[in-house]
C-alpha cells in the first residue's frame, strides 16, 4: 500500500479501520498504513484522534503477529490500551484489550488473556461485544477448558450472524474448527474450516484464508491422511508466500511424526523451535517442542534422554502457561519414553494419574496407547494393574474412520485373551490390529510413507512373533516375520502415467547434485542447500500420489511351501538378542534358533570389510591372497547360522530372506549352499510374485554405459553382441530418459554404472548416468518394468532398513515396479573385473539359463580360471525370482 492510496482514505479513523481490514490481506501493507496514520494525527489528540491511534496501533500489533514479530506487537497492543485509558475511552480500551488478548496467547500467557477479556466485556458495546465473547473463547480453548469455549462460540455466532460481520463469523469457524479438531470430530471441524475458508476468500482475505488452510492440512494429519495433509500444508506455506511462518513447519512435524517419517519431523521441529526463540511465540514454541520430543521418540531406535529432554522442555512452558491440556500431552510423551526403559518403568500410580489428565483433557487416542504400553510393561510384575488398564480400551466403540485407535482397542483385546489362556482369540484380535493398520498403510501411494507408517505396526509385529516362537509354532513364527518385512513394496503407487512435475523436480535435483559433484572437484567450498531443498520438493510432489489397486496379501508359511517346489526357503531374523530362522520346503515348516546376535553380526560386519579388501584389492597384493580371510570368516558364519539348518543340505534351490541384518553377505560363497543356485529375496511376499509376473523373458536387451568407468562401454559392447536383438548406448548418450525409454521397451535392462546406496534415504540411492543420477524414485515411476535388470554397480543389491527388519534399494524398487529378477551386488565392485564377469553372465543368459543358474555356472566357471573374477562373480546375487 503506498501513501497515495493512505491519502485517498477520507478521514483518519476510516484510515485506521482500513488498516485493520487490510491485516488479513497484506500485512506488510496493513503496517504500512498504521504507522502513517499514527504519525498524521496532531497532538494532543482529539476525540476522533483517539480511536485512530488506537485503531492504528492495533492494526500495526496483527499485523506484525502475522510477520511474527510477536515481542514488538504485544508492545504496540499495550500502547493502544494505555492511550485508550489515559483519555478515559473504555469502549475503545475494550477493543484494544481485545487485540491484546489476542497477542498474548500467542505469548502463552492464556490466563492474562481469559481475564482480559473478561475485564473488556464489561465495557464493550455493540459488535465489540460477540468480538470479545470469540477471543474470550480463543482463549479458553488455549487454556484447556474446551466445554467453556464452546459454550462462548455459541453465544457469539448468532450476534455474528445477525451482524452479518462475516470476517468475524469466519474466525469464529475457524477456531471452533480447531477446537473441534483436536478433539476427533472430524467432520464438524471440516465443515467449519470450509465456511471459514470460503468467506475468507469471497472478501479476498488471503492470507486468514492460507492460514484455514493450514488448520485443514492439521486436520487431515491428525485423522490420518498423511498425502492430503501434506498437500494443504504445501498450499497455505504457498499462499503464504514469502511470509516467514514457523507454524508451517511445526505442524509438518506433527503430520510428519503420525506419518513414521521421524528424520524428517526431527529436522522441522527443530526449524520451527530455532525461528520462534527469542521471538516471544511462546505458545507455539512451547508445541514445537513437544513436536520435536514425538518425532524423536518415533525414530526407530530413539534416543530416549533426548526424548525426555524435549518432553521437560515442552512441560515447562506449557506449565508457566497454564495449559493443562497440553501439559498432559508433554507428560504422555516423556512417560511413553519411561516405559521404554527397562530399568525406570514408571509406578502404577503415576501411570493411572497421567491416564486421568489425558481422559479429562480430551485426548482418547493418546490416552488408550498408553493404557496398552503400560500394561505391555507392567504386566510381569503386577498382572492385576495390567488387566484394569486395559479394561476401558476395551469396551471402546472408536468410529470407522479412526483406524489407529481401533487398531489399539483390538491390541488391548488380544493382550487380555492371551493373558487369559484363550489363544485363538488372541491370535484372531491380534490379526485384527495388524489389519486396520496394514489397511491405513495400503491407502498410502509414495513408498516413504508406507515406510514410515509401517514402521508404527511395529509392536503389534513383535508380539505376534514372541508369541509364535513361544508356542513352538513355525508357521505363525514365519508369517509375522513376513508381516513386518513386506509392508512398503506391497503397496506401490499408482503409476497411470508419468507425473511431469516428478519428472521436473527430478531434473532440478539432478542439475543440483552435479553442480555439488563440480565443486567438490574444483575443490570449492559445498553448499548442501540446493540439493537439500530439490530432494524435498521430490519428496513432496511424490507424496501426493495415491495408491495403486489390486491384491496387496502378504504370503504366508503355506503359500511359500506351494510355491517352493524342490527348493528351500530360508527366512533369517534376530529376536531378542539371538539369530533365528525359518526354513519352508514343500513337507513343511521348521523354525531354528541359531545363536547370539551380537557374534553374527559381528562376523558379518568382518566379512563385509574383507569383501570390501578383496574386490579392491591392489596388483602388489592379489585378491586371492586376500580371499583367504575372507573365506576363513564365511566358513565360520556358515557354522552357525547355515550348517545347523538341515533343509538347506544338498537343496539345488536356495531362496535366502536375509532382513537387513544380514544384507551384505556374500552368500554364494558359503560352503552349505554352495553348489545351489541361490536367489535373494527381500521378502516371501515379494519372492512369490515376482515368481508370478509371467515367464522369463530374455530376448530384446538394452545395455546401457555410465560415465566414469573405463571398462563400462566394452563391457556394454559386449553385452551387446552376445544377444540376437540387443542394443548398447554408451555413456555420452546413457541419460535418465534413455534408461526409462528402454525399460518400457526390453526384456533385460543392463545397466553398467557408479552406484550409491543412501542408507538416509534409499529412494535417493541411485545410478551415475550421463545426465546425472539415476534414483529409487525414477526407478518407482516407471511405467513398466523389464524381465530381467542387471545392475553392474557397487553396492545395487544393497539396501537399507525402512520398516523393522524390511529392506529398500534399487534392486528391491526395481522388484518392487514389476521385475522378475535383479542381477547385483551388494558391495562395491571393481570395474575391469566386473566387466569380464557381466560378459560371461549374459553369455548364460544368451545359452537360455534362467539368472540364478547362470551365475552359479559363471562362479563355477570364473573360479577356476580366474580366480579374482571368481571373487567378484560371487558377491553378485539374482534377487527376486
Amino acid at each position: 500500500m503506498t501513501e497515495g492510496a493512505v491519502d485517498a482514505v477520507d478521514d483518519v479513523v476510516a484510515r485506521a479501520e482500513h488498516a485493520l481490514d487490510e491485516v488479513g490481506r497484506d500485512p506488510r501493507a496493513a503496517l504500512a498504513v498504521a504507522d502513517a496514520v499514527v504519525a498524521a494525527i496532531p497532538r494532543p489528540l482529539a476525540a476522533e484522534g483517539i480511536r485512530a491511534v488506537v485503531t492504528a496501533h492495533r492494526a500495526a500489533g496483527l499485523a506484525l503477529r502475522e510477520l511474527s514479530e510477536i515481542e514488538t506487537a504485544e508492545g504496540r497492543m499495550r500502547r493502544a490500551v494505555r492511550i485508550a485509558d489515559r483519555h478515559e475511552r473504555p469502549d475503545v480500551g475494550a477493543e484494544a484489550r481485545m487485540s491484546l488478548a489476542y497477542v498474548l496467547m500467542e505469548r502463552g500467557r492464556m490466563g492474562q488473556a481469559v481475564a482480559l477479556t473478561t475485564r473488556a466485556l464489561r465495557d464493550s458495546r455493540g459488535e465489540t461485544t460477540y468480538r470479545l465473547r470469540i477471543i474470550r473463547a480463543m482463549s479458553l480453548q488455549r487454556s484447556g477448558h474446551g466445554d467453556d469455549a464452546l459454550a462462548e462460540y455459541a453465544v457469539a455466532l448468532p450476534a455474528v450472524r445477525r451482524a452479518r460481520d462475516t470476517v468475524w463469523e469466519s474466525r469464529l469457524l475457524n477456531n471452533r474448527g480447531i477446537l473441534l479438531a483436536t478433539r476427533g470430530e472430524t467432520a464438524r471441524a471440516v465443515a467449519d474450516f470450509t465456511g471459514a475458508r470460503e468467506i475468507f476468500l469471497a472478501e479476498g482475505r488471503r492470507n486468514d484464508a492460507a492460514d484455514v488452510l493450514y488448520n485443514i492440512g492439521y486436520l487431515y494429519g491428525m485423522a490420518g491422511d498423511v498425502p492430503q495433509a501434506l498437500r494443504n500444508l504445501d498450499a497455505s506455506a504457498e499462499e503464504w508466500g514469502d511470509l516467514d511462518r514457523p507454524e508451517y513447519w511445526a505442524g509438518r512435524a506433527e503430520v510428519l511424526t503420525r506419518a513414521g517419517l521421524s528424520a524428517e519431523a526431527v529436522a522441522d521441529a527443530r526449524r520451527a523451535i530455532a525461528l520462534l526463540q527469542s521471538r516471544g511465540w511462546n505458545a507455539l514454541e512451547a508445541e514445537s517442542w513437544l513436536s520435536l520430543a514425538s518425532a524423536l521418540l518415533s525414530d526407530r531406535e530413539p534416543d530416549l534422554d533426548a526424548v525426555v529432554a524435549a518432553a521437560q522442555e515442552a512441560r515447562r512452558l506449557v506449565r508457566r502457561q497454564g495449559r493443562p491440556e497440553w501439559t498432559a500431552m508433554a507428560e504422555y510423551v516423556a512417560m511413553s519414553a519411561q516405559l521404554r526403559r527397562s530399568r525406570s518403568a514408571p509406578t502404577t500410580r503415576s501411570i493411572e494419574r497421567l491416564v486421568a489428565m489425558l481422559e479429562e483433557n480430551h485426548w482418547p487416542r493418546e490416552s488408550d496407547d498408553l493404557r496398552v504400553s503400560a500394561a505391555m510393561a507392567m504386566h510381569a510384575r503386577s498382572p492385576a494393574d495390567a488387566l484394569q488398564l486395559l479394561e476401558p480400551v476395551e469396551s471402546r466403540r472408536p468410529a470407522a474412520g479412526d483406524w489407529e485407535r481401533r487398531s489399539t482397542v483390538a491390541l488391548a483385546r488380544s493382550l487380555r485373551a492371551g493373558w487369559a489362556g484363550d489363544t485363538g482369540r488372541a491370535q484372531r484380535q491380534l490379526l485384527r490390529a495388524w489389519s486396520l493398520a496394514d489397511d491405513a498403510h495400503a491407502a498410502l501411494g509414495s513408498v516413504d510413507l508406507v515406510a514410515g507408517a509401517a514402521a508404527r505396526s511395529g509392536r503389534i509385529v513383535e508380539l505376534g512373533l514372541g508369541r509364535a516362537l513361544d508356542a513352538g509354532c513355525a508357521e505363525q513364527a514365519f508369517d509375522w516375520v513376513e508381516r513386518g518385512r513386506s509392508a512398503v513394496l506391497r503397496h506401490p503407487a499408482a503409476r497411470p502415467a508419468p507425473d511431469p512435475e516428478v519428472a521436473a523436480a527430478l531434473t532440478r535435483w539432478r542439475w543440483a547434485k552435479s553442480e555439488e559433484a563440480e565443486a567438490r572437484a574444483a575443490g570449492d567450498r559445498l553448499s548442501p542447500s540446493p540439493v537439500r531443498a530439490a530432494e524435498r520438493e521430490v519428496r513432496r510432489l511424490t507424496r501426493r500420489r495415491a495408491a495403486a489397486d489390486g491384491d496387496h496379501d502378504v504370503i504366508g508359511a503355506e503359500v511359500a511351501r506351494s510355491a517352493v517346489g524342490d527348493g528351500v526357503f530360508v527366512q533369517f531374523f534376530s529376536w531378542k538378542g539371538e539369530i533365528h530362522a525359518t526354513t519352508t520346503t514343500r513337507n513343511g515348516t521348521g523354525a531354528h534358533r541359531l545363536g547370539a546376535a551380537a557374534e553374527v553380526l559381528g562376523l558379518e560386519r568382518s566379512i563385509a570389510f574383507a569383501l570390501r579388501r578383496v574386490v579392491r584389492a591392489s596388483p602388489s597384493r592379489p585378491a586371492l591372497d586376500q580371499a583367504v580371510e575372507l573365506h576363513r570368516l564365511v566358513r565360520r558364519l556358515d557354522s552357525l547360522i547355515l550348517a545347523p539348518l538341515a533343509a538347506v543340505a544338498g537343496a539345488r534351490k536356495v531362496t535366502i530372506c536375509p532382513g537387513s541384518a544380514l544384507g551384505g553377505v556374500p552368500w554364494s560363497i558359503a560352503p552349505s549352499i554352495a553348489g545351489a543356485d541361490l536367489t535373494i529375496a527381500p521378502s516371501a511376499t515379494s519372492w512369490h510374485r515376482a515368481r508370478n509376473v509371467g515367464p522369463q523373458r530374455i530376448r530384446k536387451v538394452a545395455a546401457l554405459a555410465g560415465p566414469g568407468l573405463p571398462a563400462a562401454e566394452a563391457e556394454c559392447t559386449s553385452v551387446s553382441r552376445l544377444h540376437r536383438q540387443a542394443t548398447a548406448t554408451l555413456a555420452a548418450d546413457a541419460t535418465t530418459a534413455a534408461v526409462s525409454r528402454a525399460a518400457r521397451e526390453v526384456d533385460v535392462l543392463h545397466l553398467a554404472a557408479h552406484g550409491l546406496l543412501r542408507r538416509d534415504n534409499p529412494l535417493f540411492s541411485s545410478l551415475t548416468l550421463a545426465d546425472g543420477p539415476l534414483c529409487g524414485y525414477d526407478i518407482a515411476s516407471w511405467v513398466r518394468a523389464p524381465s530381467v535388470v542387471v545392475l553392474s554397480a557397487c553396492s545395487a543389491a544393497a539396501g537399507a532398513a525402512v520398516a523393522g527388519e524390511e529392506v529398500l534399494g534399487l534392486a528391491a524398487i526395481a522388484l518392487g515396479v514389476g521385475a522378475r529378477t535383479v542381477v547385483a551386488s551388494p558391495v562395491a565392485v571393481p570395474d575391469g573385473l566386473t566387466a569380464l564377469v557381466m560378459t560371461s553372465l549374459h553369455r548364460e543368459l544368451a545359452q537360455g539359463h534362467a539368472p540364478d543358474e547362470a551365475l552359479q555356472r559363471v562362479r563355477g566357471s570364473l573360479g577356476a580360471e580366474e580366480p579374482a573374477a571368481g571373487v567378484v562373480a560371487g558377491t553378485f546375487v539374482a534377487v527376486g525370482a
